[in-house]
């Protein structure tokens, strides 16, 4: 018996085997999936948030700014773009 059985059932949950998520399909769904057109090639470019690459700068004030950006794959530039 699981450990952990009695007080997920008290909360009305029951483990199944030792994973309970399950992948339905591995394509990002459209509603996560962004487009943006590279300013250097004029590629239209599609990303999900985790191919993001961001940079964290500090000034001298104190303040931070963050860059977010992915590479062009077409002419490898930095393409700036909202998570």
């Amino acid at each position: 018996m699981n450990s952990k059985a009695p007080l997920c059932q008290s909360l009305g949950a029951f483990f199944i085997g030792e994973n309970m998520v399950t992948i339905v399909n591995k394509e990002p769904h459209s509603s996560v999936v962004k487009e943006v057109i590279c300013r250097n090639c004029g590629a239209t470019l599609s990303y999900v948030p985790m191919e993001v690459k961001e940079k964290t700068y500090k000034d001298y004030g104190g303040g931070s700014d963050t860059e977010r950006w992915i590479d062009c794959p077409n002419c490898n530039n930095k393409q700036g773009v909202k998570r």
